[in-house]
């Protein structure tokens, strides 16, 4: 793609920007589906971009805990959650880590599942 010197670059998810980044810093590139830029180095500062990549962000851990008082509102006897998620998805343990973190004895258990086995918290 770099070789034909288009204007601009459009990329969609993380696996295509990374492999952007090793081969250009002159060709503007536009990505998309990638949760967290500043994991990648694609992106510091997301209201100026400092180099030839920007983009929207997916980034949401921290909608994660409100996320589950949502759940507990709308099902007030709710007592189990499950979180079924991608381990391949870099921020599912960041956002299992960040619900743990914030959970109240309000809250319902939260179990998650990957491909990698089950883990209880």
């Amino acid at each position: 793609m770099v070789a034909l010197k288009p204007d601009v670059v459009f990329a969609g998810f993380k696996p295509a920007v990374i492999a952007l980044q090793k081969r250009t810093t002159k060709i503007p590139v536009i990505f998309t589906g990638v949760s967290d830029a500043s994991e990648i180095g694609a992106a510091r500062e997301f209201n100026r971009p400092e180099h030839n990549f920007t983009g929207p962000i997916t980034i949401n851990r921290e909608l994660m805990p409100k996320r589950l008082e949502l759940l507990k509102l709308g099902l007030p006897k709710l007592s189990h959650v499950g979180y079924l998620a991608n381990p391949q998805y870099g921020l599912h343990e960041p956002q299992l880590k960040e619900m743990e973190s914030r959970r109240t004895a309000a809250w319902a258990e939260v179990y998650s599942r990957s491909g990698y086995g089950r883990r209880s918290t």
